[in-house]
């Protein structure tokens, strides 16, 4: 499924409230109960563009914590897509940095700092021990 999918099956999802809770806390791991309890706005950085996403937050009745339910193709604390993320790190793979953010403007319309794939890779590549 391509990524405007993923993102159009979401939306639909949300809005027609079919959003399944998780299991368990993601703070403390207990079994709850969770509870709906907000939503917000977050914007999310495609190869299209910019885009506006609803995402919804839990709260645990537990631990009293609240945390996001975000779909899987947005990566917490990050606001590239995954897949910009993966296309980058696959690409660092025989490019420079400077040219995959090079290769990033051209795709994205954004400027990605080559600190900023510096750090990712450090984040999602995996080396070998």
């Amino acid at each position: 499924m391509s990524l405007d999918q993923e993102i159009q099956a979401y939306r639909a999802d949300f809005e027609e409230k079919r959003l399944a809770k998780p299991s368990r806390c993601e703070v403390c791991g207990g079994p709850g109960p969770l509870h709906w309890h907000a939503e917000y706005e977050r914007s999310l950085i495609c190869f299209e563009g910019t885009i506006i996403l609803p995402i919804r937050r839990v709260l645990c009745a537990t631990c009293r914590a609240t945390f996001a339910l975000l779909p899987d193709f947005v990566v917490k604390f990050r606001r590239y897509a995954r897949s910009v993320i993966g296309f980058s790190m696959d690409q660092l793979k025989r490019m420079s940095l400077n040219a995959v953010a090079d290769m990033l403007m051209e795709r994205c319309g954004r400027v990605v700092a080559t600190f900023t794939l510096s750090l990712w890779r450090r984040r999602f590549v995996r080396t070998p021990s």
